[in-house]
């Protein structure tokens, strides 16, 4: 077997690999962006490990998308287990209608779980995220709010609050948010984070040079 072959059939392999997705989440609705062969399709950082794609809205432009699969905390709200698999049970089977587009399916599931754990960051994540692609930005926001009174050094809602405001055409505010977002991702190591983030500030950096 030549060396093209055994890669395609390591990356089917990761692919199938991971479980949270259903496989209709590689339709032609999305554009995966691979980073490596180790986690190709994942992307980890200090918060959590995430599913991570590139949502394709129009055939020029992008939306990244970072979705919980669990996150990686040392219980500080001291959780008791049962809650905590509650929680992740429901938050899987939001992902699950996520990735076949169905964000309202999605929210019910990730509200059962915020319900169960209201310290659970990666629902109220997830739910941002959904409510963001329908079009619901006041929602999304409040969402993306809650995770930052659960944790304000997590860089994510700084990110998706800036794509919210870029949405509502506050340029000045979706750029401060954005560079909050930045400056946690220097001081501690979120790569693929970083890109999409300076990616989105050269944009509006293009944006306001045009005008």
């Amino acid at each position: 077997m030549n060396c093209g072959k055994s890669l395609k059939i390591f990356r089917l392999f990761l692919i199938l690999g991971i479980s949270l997705l259903s496989n209709s989440v590689f339709s032609e609705l999305y554009d995966l962006e691979y980073s490596n062969l180790q986690k190709e399709a994942e992307a980890q950082s200090q918060e959590g490990v995430f599913i991570k794609l590139r949502l394709k809205e129009r055939p020029e432009r992008y939306f990244p998308v970072f979705l919980y699969q669990i996150e990686k905390i040392e219980n500080p709200h001291k959780i008791p287990k049962k809650v905590f698999e509650d929680s992740l049970f429901f938050l899987e089977k939001g992902n699950s209608f996520f990735s076949q587009g169905d964000y309202e399916k999605a929210i019910e599931f990730y509200k059962k779980a915020s319900e169960i754990n209201p310290s659970f960051i990666s629902s109220f994540n997830n739910m941002g995220i959904a409510f963001f692609l329908l079009g619901k930005y006041k929602e999304s926001r409040e969402n993306f709010q809650k995770v930052l009174e659960i944790n304000p050094f997590n860089p994510y809602p700084y990110f998706y609050l800036g794509w919210i405001y870029e949405r509502l055409e506050n340029f000045s505010l979706a750029e401060r948010y954005l560079k909050q977002a930045e400056e946690i991702c220097k001081r501690i190591s979120y790569p693929y984070l970083l890109r999409e983030i300076r990616d989105f500030l050269l944009k509006l950096e293009l944006r306001n040079f045009k005008e």
